[in-house]
């Protein structure tokens, strides 16, 4: 056989036994011998048939050890291996927060009011010290609410950027 037809065969078998490695447990055996098929195919390339064909069958090893990998892992959950090892995914309402509060605090989101006390208790000075430095919120001042806290911003005011002071706040 030619030189071209080792080097295409080194390089599907590495990629085949590094797929099997992800779906077969083997302690890595897969791995290792994927690893030193590739390896021999580029080494094969570049022996045989040069700088030139050599350098294009590193790159295209390089592209597709990562995209084999890739969809590897996307069939992994569906194999019979994969549903026992990983958990199931958690449902829209393991997640998320009780309904009718997210909308309540939604609905909230763009208004004006006055910004209450931060906590209660011994420790009310000082957890409103911590919300004033942490998000400008004292107590008593006026706020817009730009998020509910629940996966937006908060409350806070609108900052300005003053220009040539760095990257706008996040």
């Amino acid at each position: 056989m030619s030189a071209l037809v080792w080097i295409l065969l080194l390089m599907v078998v590495g990629l085949a036994l590094l797929l099997l490695e992800v779906f077969v447990p083997s302690g890595g055996v897969l791995g290792l011998l994927a690893v030193v098929a590739l390896g021999a195919g580029v080494v094969t390339a570049f022996v045989e048939q040069g700088a030139t064909v050599g350098m294009g069958v590193l790159a295209g090893t390089l592209l597709a050890v990562p995209a084999v990998l890739m969809l590897a892992f996307r069939w992994f959950p569906s194999t019979p291996l994969g549903r026992r090892v990983l958990p199931p995914p958690p449902s829209a309402d393991d997640v998320l927060p009780d309904r009718s509060l997210r909308q309540r605090l939604r609905g909230l989101v763009g208004r004006r009011g006055r910004a209450g006390a931060r906590g209660g208790g011994r420790d009310r000075r000082r957890r409103d010290r911590a919300a004033a430095g942490r998000h400008g919120c004292r107590p008593g001042r006026r706020r817009r609410l730009v998020g509910h806290g629940l996966a937006d911003g908060g409350v806070g005011p609108r900052r300005r950027r003053r220009v040539g002071s760095g990257p706008a706040p996040l």
